[in-house]
């Protein structure tokens, strides 16, 4: 984006000192970001902000339930007096019945550490051992006590949430949550998880051997029988999909960037992920699952891209998307828009596997939209017709139908979910076909607390959008918006 000229930033400082600021506790900023200051790669930077600008004005009072509700859940993480690091499993760190070790093999208990959710013992073998796959059904003793996996969540969860709850009040109590859930993950020495071994241990199947494949093996802690490795072709594990919220965490970071909470943590956490893009260069595990060509796969090209923007590697994630992401996109999706993955592996539900496929298809597209010179994958169409819209597009009647003609499995529910008409949002804001906008306000349900109102088109998924003239990417509603608040001269600067 050009830089503004004096002439023309003068008189938008001035206006914007004269828009009412929203209370907030704590400490305020007197100015939003200017947007050259304000970076994001998975969300619209240049949307949230103009949303900022127009609710200072008093003019976004409809995006009032989404911002309330990230204020909430911020809230709710404040309040919250866990400290969330590797280190929890610790206080867990006996064995249950002689399997299931608390920490990894390594016996370092800052290397990530899970269990596969979908493994059980096996009442044929001694010991249960190994454990085997029972798809579906999720086993208790991968997700009680404390464990890397559900901290890990909660770490990306609390501070993407504090940090749209700093962007939109400037509370810097959220900031502050936000750095200290940094701090003690990814850079205090004595709490933080090891970015060497990355998640070489996650999902681990009881019993098994290490990385290769083999039988179980005897020599755990205190020498019970461990947990070993997975075999590189297992296709029922794979790596923890809490980290494929990674350019959800990434872009908060970024926007809390100027705070006093981050600022001095930036150079650690460059260097944490720095070396956590190396172990998933160079891993074994981590380069098979990036071969993978089920969303495995496709996750993993999530984490390469989110990580490559992020460390402003821009030429390395122009390659990674022509020569990976392009050719694992167009050979995955159908002719006819189907994505034969999603409905054949996994567990039983067949419209879930394609949305979950699909919402990984959206992220990538949004982290190349939005980084333009990359090509955006939403943009990408081979001459069979395979693409992103078409895979949307072959799931769109079925949900309008409820399902009907849907190959549900058996003893399988189908329910369309919030995450599927969120996607059909997306689709209207990148084609601006009225064909999306209408499915969207027909199936969301009102969802006016939905957060990513904030970082979308202002007004796009209002039942006003018809009459308004919401189209995508920055035309129509808007856009008349932003000439009506700063005048002619900033609205062509901000156009």
């Amino acid at each position: 984006m050009p830089q503004p000229t004096p002439r023309l930033l003068i008189p938008l400082l001035l206006l914007l000192l004269l828009l009412p600021h929203p209370p907030t506790q704590g400490s305020t900023y007197p100015l939003p970001l200017l947007p050259d200051s304000l970076t994001t790669n998975y969300i619209s930077a240049r949307d949230l902000y103009r949303n900022r600008l127009l609710y200072l004005s008093g003019e976004g009072s409809d995006l009032n339930p989404a911002i309330n509700h990230v204020v909430r859940l911020a809230e709710g993480w404040i309040a919250d007096p866990t400290t969330y690091t590797v280190m929890n499993k610790m206080t867990h760190s006996t064995t249950d019945n002689n399997t299931t070790a608390r920490i990894a093999p390594s016996g370092d208990p800052h290397d990530y550490f899970s269990l596969a959710k979908y493994y059980w013992p096996d009442p044929a073998t001694p010991f249960g051992l190994p454990y085997i796959p029972r798809p579906g059904q999720i086993n208790p003793s991968s997700t009680s006590l404390p464990n890397d996996r559900a901290s890990l969540d909660a770490v990306i969860e609390s501070v993407w949430t504090g940090a749209l709850a700093w962007f939109w009040t400037r509370d810097e109590r959220f900031s502050g949550m936000a750095g200290e859930r940094l701090r003690v993950w990814f850079v205090e020495e004595g709490t933080r998880m090891n970015a060497a071994v990355g998640l070489e241990w996650d999902n681990w199947v009881v019993g098994r051997s290490s990385v290769g494949g083999g039988n179980g093996t005897v020599g755990g802690r205190n020498g019970t029988v461990g947990v070993g490795g997975n075999n590189l072709t297992d296709l029922a594990t794979g790596m923890d999909l809490t980290f494929t919220s990674l350019h959800l965490l990434l872009d908060a970071i970024l926007l809390l960037s100027p705070t006093s909470s981050i600022t001095p943590l930036l150079p650690a956490l460059t260097t944490w992920f720095t070396t956590y893009h190396s172990w998933l260069l160079t891993s074994p595990r981590a380069v098979a699952e990036q071969s993978q060509p089920s969303i495995r796969g496709l996750n993993t090209d999530i984490q390469h891209l989110a990580l490559l923007l992020f460390l402003n590697r821009t030429a390395e994630a122009d390659t990674y998307v022509r020569n990976t992401t392009i050719p694992r996109v167009t050979g995955a999706i159908g002719p006819d828009g189907r994505v034969a993955s999603a409905l054949t592996s996994g567990g039983a539900d067949t419209w879930q596997n394609s949305v979950s496929y699909l919402s990984s298809l959206f992220t990538l597209g949004l982290l190349t939209l939005n980084n333009p010179p990359l090509p955006s994958l939403f943009s990408v169409t081979t001459t069979d017709n395979r693409s992103i819209r078409g895979a949307l597009d072959f799931l769109l009647p079925y949900a309008l139908a409820n399902g009907t003609g849907w190959p549900t499995g058996p003893n399988e529910t189908f329910s369309v979910g919030a995450q599927f008409w969120g996607m059909v949002g997306v689709a209207w804001v990148v084609w601006g076909e009225g064909r999306y906008r209408d499915a969207v306000v027909r199936g969301q349900g009102g969802g006016r607390w939905e957060t990513a109102r904030l970082w979308m088109p202002y007004g796009a998924f209002e039942l006003r959008a018809e009459s308004s003239g919401v189209v995508g990417r920055g035309e129509g509603v808007y856009g008349r918006w932003v000439l009506m608040i700063f005048g002619i001269g900033c609205g062509v600067w901000w156009m």
